[in-house]
């Protein structure tokens, strides 16, 4: 389509050109013909006065002698043009410039009010009084007409290389809309079309990877799902048939489940609350220090029932920032639950606040399993999770850090992840002191 849309403009440009130069051509032939008009004047002006000598001279009567033909060769020469005199007795005189005669003007010789005879002009477009047919106006013209011609030519290759490349990156679209998603985009042609099938593939491998994290999630949940009520059921069933008593550890056992479930829900909801970055910021100044002091105490009690070291490091300055209370609670929250998930018994993870003159730096520090390199880049995308097992058994389904890099960037922050495999991970999220946002009342 838009190669035939490129074709079509081409050509269009081309026969505006070649309009162009079509009335240009036209108003030359106009100006031409009254050029003409003008000379055909000034010669009748000039055999007039010719022949107005040749009555002062009393050199109207055939045949000429001697003196009078030097005198009419003088008269005449020069002046571009066949003169041809013929009196009444039909003899005739001529100044012997020959030519292949275009248009010829005749004239009468009249003296003492008698006819003598008369003086035919004949010229052609050769002659250097007439304005000639390969004047340098005329040749510019046709110089006009091979430019336009050779424009035309060049507009259509060009456009015909161009949308060559532009069909073949369509092919290679609509492939991927069949289905065939590999990023193979050959990067050829102009710089703009080497940029968008970059851009694709980037695209492409970019959808892949959703794709992959897509069907992953699918199997997770129904893993996820699966297990507390398949529990749940069996019990419940064994209660009915009275294989179990209906007592209070058993009603716990349920209990227990059925919470299982509702942290999966709440996770999927803070997931589809991420994705559609429908985060609502409840701004004000904070201390900082007090709120994730806060949050410290609340993970002290998990922290010591896995035997963990849990360590708070906080700023030597006071340390206000605009933030929303709960939203920065929530941010640490997740930091913590993961740095003490991934870290084993008599580990440490420590919480500590730094302050600057802009902004509050929260950095939450583990001994754990540490993150892998390549897998660094990877941890801030939604559902992923670098150790599935351990996810597994503790019920997570890897949505904790995807929501907290939403959380800072709505707060136009940035976090930042540091780790090595066997030495632990360290975040940092930096949030500005003063919100640059929209304040919600």
């Amino acid at each position: 389509m838009l190669r035939n849309r490129t074709i079509v403009f081409a050509s269009f440009l081309g026969i505006v050109m070649s309009l162009a130069v079509i009335f240009h051509l036209l108003y030359s032939f106009k100006e031409e013909a009254s050029q003409e008009a003008v000379y055909e004047e000034a010669l009748n002006f000039k055999v007039a006065t010719m022949i107005k000598m040749m009555r002062d001279n009393e050199s109207y009567s055939l045949p000429f002698s001697e003196e009078e033909e030097e005198w009419m060769s003088n008269l005449t020469e020069g002046a571009g043009f066949h003169f041809h005199y013929r009196d009444l007795k039909g003899d005739s005189w001529e100044n012997g410039f020959n030519v292949e005669a275009r248009k010829t003007v005749e004239m009468p010789v009249v003296a003492r009010g008698k006819l003598h005879g008369h003086v035919i002009v004949s010229y052609t477009n050769n002659e250097s009084f007439v304005v000639k047919s390969a004047n340098p106006k005329r040749l510019a013209d046709y110089d006009v007409i091979m430019i336009v011609l050779l424009f035309i030519g060049i507009c259509y290759v060009a456009a015909r290389k161009l949308t060559e490349h532009t069909a073949q990156l369509s092919k290679s679209a609509l492939r991927i809309q069949q289905g065939r998603r590999i990023p193979d985009l050959p990067l050829f042609g102009p710089k703009e079309l080497r940029q968008v099938s970059q851009t694709v593939n980037d695209l492409i491998s970019d959808l892949n990877r959703q794709e992959s994290m897509r069907k992953d999630l699918m199997q997770d949940l129904a893993h996820e799902l699966r297990t507390p009520l398949t529990s749940m059921l069996i019990t419940i069933e064994a209660i009915i048939d009275g294989v179990y008593a209906a007592n209070e550890e058993q009603l716990q056992e349920i209990y227990e489940e059925i919470e299982r479930l509702s942290r999966l829900v709440k996770d999927m909801e803070q997931l589809s609350e991420a994705e559609g970055s429908r985060f609502s910021l409840k701004i004000k100044n904070h201390d900082m220090s007090k709120l994730l002091k806060g949050v410290y105490q609340n993970f002290i009690p998990i922290a010591k029932e896995k035997g963990i070291r849990l360590n708070y490091q906080q700023s030597h300055i006071p340390c206000y920032s605009e933030v929303d209370n709960d939203r920065v609670i929530q941010m640490v929250y997740n930091l913590l639950s993961n740095a003490i998930k991934y870290t084993d018994e008599d580990g440490t993870v420590i919480l500590g606040l730094d302050c600057t003159e802009h902004d509050a730096i929260i950095y939450c520090q583990d001994s754990g399993i540490g993150i892998e390199s390549s897998q660094l880049p990877l941890i801030f995308n939604r559902l992923y999770r670098v150790d599935k097992s351990r996810s597994r058994v503790s019920g997570g389904l890897g949505v904790g850090l995807s929501i907290t890099k939403a959380l800072v960037e709505a707060h136009q922050g940035e976090i930042i992840a540091e780790s090595a495999p066997g030495k632990g991970s360290k975040f940092t999220i930096v949030l500005p002191k003063k919100y640059k946002g929209i304040v919600e009342p």
